[in-house]
């Protein structure tokens, strides 16, 4: 660790974390300055990632692609794209980061928090099997038929992380 007084470059507080255990990912996320979720079009996820960094409300800078426009829908404003291997433009994207952004988060949080989400997909369930709605969310007079068996989850899958988080 540098003391804050030696640090004097944006390079001394760039830290890349590598891969993190479960209960580590959300910590390093909430000491972080910023984070950062670097992806190309790969067939690689980082999806959960970014979406945990949002609902944690942390200043949040993603890569610029089709993967991560989606998250324009719910998280406008919220948080930065930089083109991914445009260092310059990462440092730029920080360095005018606007705070206003992570208050936004704030409000959108109300609605997609985790536990806003688990509400709206119980209300959304119940709606289809009540066959009110289909799953695009259209009303629909077909039922759906939920079985009293159990159903025995599949087996694990194994955890891969190629995500880097910063601070």
């Amino acid at each position: 660790h540098q003391a804050m007084d030696h640090v004097t470059t944006l390079g001394d507080r760039v830290r890349f974390l590598g891969s993190l255990s479960d209960d580590d990912l959300p910590r390093a996320m909430c000491c972080a300055d910023f984070v950062t979720v670097t992806h190309l079009e790969s067939g690689q996820s980082s999806s959960g990632i970014a979406s945990m960094a949002l609902q944690l409300e942390r200043p949040t800078i993603l890569s610029y692609n089709r993967f991560f426009l989606e998250y324009d829908k719910y998280y406008h404003g919220g948080f930065s794209y930089f083109t991914m291997g445009n260092h310059y433009e990462l440092r730029d994207q920080i360095l005018s980061f606007d705070p206003a952004q992570t208050q936004k988060l704030h409000e959108y949080g109300k609605t997609y928090s985790m536990d806003g989400l688990g509400r709206l997909y119980q209300k959304l369930f119940a709606e289809m099997k009540a066959g009110r709605v289909n799953n695009a969310g259209r009303k629909s007079n077909v039922m759906a038929r939920v079985t009293s068996a159990p159903v025995a989850p599949p087996p694990p899958m194994p955890v891969v992380s190629s995500a880097v988080v910063s601070d």
